[in-house]
C-alpha cells in the first residue's frame, strides 16, 4: 500500500490562512469592544439649504455674522433708502428661520463696513459713518431678555477720533468688547491702530486709545484682535519707509468701573 505524501509547501499554505483568520477575528472583536466601551461614532456634515435673508430693492453687502446658543445674528450695509444703512437680522432658531430686518444706523449720511460680536445676552454692533466730514467709529449696544428672547435696541453712540476711521474690527471677551481700527491724522500721511474696551454695563460716548507712535514715517493697517481671559492681543502691517512688518501688542485689560 501506498501511504499519501503531504507537500510541506501546502501545509505552511494552509498554516498561514488560519493564522490570518485568528487574527482577524481578533483585530474585528477589539474593535467592536472599543467602539461599545468609548462610543465611538461617524460624524458627517449637513448643508442647509440657502435663502436670501435681504430680499429689497438695493445692494446688500459685507455681511457679518455671530452666533450664540440657538441665536445667529447678521449684519450687513445696503443702498435701498439712498444712502447705506447697516442693517440686522436675527434667528433664534439656529439659523432655520430668520425675523424681520432692522435698521440700525437709520442715518441720511453713509453708514459702512459693520462689525458684530456677542456674549452671552450682549451684542454689539459697530460700524464707520461719515459725521460732518469725518469718518468715525458709531456702535449700538443689544441686549437679549433672557425670559422673552426679545432684543432690546439701545442709542446709537458714536466715538471721537483725531482723523478718518476705517477697517473697523470688533470682538468679546470675558467683561468687555473690544474694538480696534486704523485712523489717519490727515498729515504727513501718519496713521496710527486705535483701541477701544466697550462696556458691558454702561455705554457712553468717549475718545479711542492710540496704540501705536505719531510718527511721520510711519503707515499701518490691516489691524486685527484676540482676547483671552484679561489678555487682549493685536497685530497690524506696519511700513517703514517702504519696509513693511507685522507689530504685535499685548495689553492687560484689567479696567476698573467707576461706581
Amino acid at each position: 500500500m501506498i501511504k499519501p505524501k503531504i507537500k510541506l509547501n501546502n501545509f505552511i499554505h494552509y498554516f498561514i490562512l488560519y493564522v490570518f483568520f485568528v487574527l482577524t477575528l481578533l483585530i474585528t472583536s477589539y474593535s467592536l469592544n472599543f467602539f461599545f466601551a468609548y462610543g465611538v461614532e461617524e460624524k458627517a456634515l449637513f448643508f442647509g439649504h440657502e435663502f436670501d435673508i435681504s430680499p429689497n430693492n438695493g445692494t446688500s453687502k459685507l455681511p457679518q455674522i455671530a452666533a450664540q446658543g440657538s441665536n445667529v445674528y447678521v449684519v450687513w450695509q445696503d443702498n435701498t433708502n439712498g444712502n447705506y444703512d447697516v442693517f440686522f437680522q436675527q434667528s433664534s432658531t439656529n439659523g432655520t428661520k430668520f425675523k424681520s430686518v432692522r435698521n440700525l444706523s437709520n442715518s441720511n449720511v453713509t453708514s459702512e463696513l459693520p462689525q458684530i460680536a456677542v456674549s452671552s445676552n450682549d451684542i454689539y454692533v459697530i460700524w464707520r459713518e461719515n459725521d460732518s466730514g469725518i469718518h468715525r467709529i458709531f456702535f449700538k449696544h443689544v441686549q437679549k431678555d433672557n425670559a422673552t428672547g426679545m432684543l432690546k435696541f439701545g442709542p446709537v453712540n458714536k466715538l471721537y477720533h483725531s482723523g478718518d476711521v476705517s477697517e473697523p474690527k470688533i470682538i468679546s471677551g470675558s467683561e468687555f468688547f473690544y474694538g480696534v481700527w486704523k485712523t489717519d491724522l490727515n498729515k504727513n500721511n501718519v496713521s496710527i491702530i486705535e483701541f477701544y474696551p466697550f462696556m458691558l454695563f454702561e455705554d457712553y460716548s468717549g475718545d479711542s486709545i492710540p496704540l501705536t507712535r505719531l510718527s511721520s514715517n510711519e503707515t499701518v493697517s490691516n489691524p486685527d484682535i484676540a482676547v483671552h481671559n484679561s489678555n487682549t492681543y493685536l497685530v497690524w502691517e506696519n511700513i517703514r519707509v517702504g519696509n513693511g512688518d507685522v507689530f504685535f501688542k499685548k495689553l492687560s485689560t484689567k479696567f476698573e468701573k467707576n461706581g
